[in-house]
């Protein structure tokens, strides 16, 4: 059912991508921003959003970005190229601190005698059952120690993360989002865990880069990653 809908998604886009090109070829007289790059930005984004019922930042920050950087040629008079990226910073920032938060768990592992590093390094080892993790032009590294990870969120703006679940556990399927926008992140996944791919590339990718000899597969373990890479990446390892 899954692949079903994103053949239709992905159908719909090339359809609406083709009738654009075409229109672009015939002598129309249509607005000349119509076929910037910030229009296709936005329809990127706008795709993704319904792809992913509008979870996430990937699609938010796709639209701002064009949807800003659009006003200065449709509206020359009332906005400024200079203050283009001033106002997408302001909008991003303000989406990021007035959206729901993923709620905090803690896992009950508070031994130290099983993990000696959670509390000398707390920025570091995280017994929290839901990721909620943002990295804007920077690097984030994360240990989840959690036997019962339940899923959450990464965003990498311009920056980097790097998770480390080697040490955690999940029990069924759990779903982590991932938006990466100029950006990358790292995954390390035990080799029981199921990883399912249902992510969004536009000049990006997801590198599966797992030993297959080192797997020992779970089906009762299933790690799906949803999101979009644009501009950027994602690598999944395991040790």
């Amino acid at each position: 059912m899954r692949s079903t809908n994103d053949n239709r998604w992905t159908g719909l886009f090339l359809l609406i991508f083709g009738a654009a090109l075409l229109l672009r070829n015939m002598d129309l007289d249509l607005p000349r921003w119509i076929f910037r790059w910030e229009v296709i930005l936005i329809g990127i984004g706008l795709f993704v959003g319904a792809k992913q019922q509008f979870r996430g930042a990937g699609w938010f920050i796709m639209v701002t970005i064009g949807g800003v950087s659009l006003l200065d040629q449709i509206f020359p008079i009332f906005f400024k190229p200079q203050f283009t990226w001033a106002v997408i910073a302001i909008i991003i920032g303000a989406y990021f601190l007035l959206r729901p938060r993923a709620q905090r768990y803690d896992s009950g592992f508070t031994s130290n005698d099983n993990y000696p590093a959670i509390q000398d390094d707390p920025d570091v080892y995280s017994g929290q059952e839901v990721l909620d993790s943002t990295a804007v032009f920077g690097h984030v590294k994360k240990v989840i120690v959690s036997k019962n990870f339940r899923g959450g969120e990464i965003v990498a703006v311009m920056g980097g993360a790097e998770i480390d679940f080697s040490q955690a556990d999940i029990k069924g399927r759990v779903r982590l989002e991932a938006t990466n926008i100029m950006g990358g992140t790292k995954l390390i996944i035990p080799p029981t865990w199921d990883v399912q791919s249902e992510m969004v590339a536009v000049f990006g990718g997801v590198d599966d880069k797992r030993d297959v000899h080192s797997l020992n597969i779970d089906p009762t373990k299933v790690l799906i990653l949803e999101g979009t890479c644009l501009f950027g990446g994602l690598e999944i390892k395991n040790y």
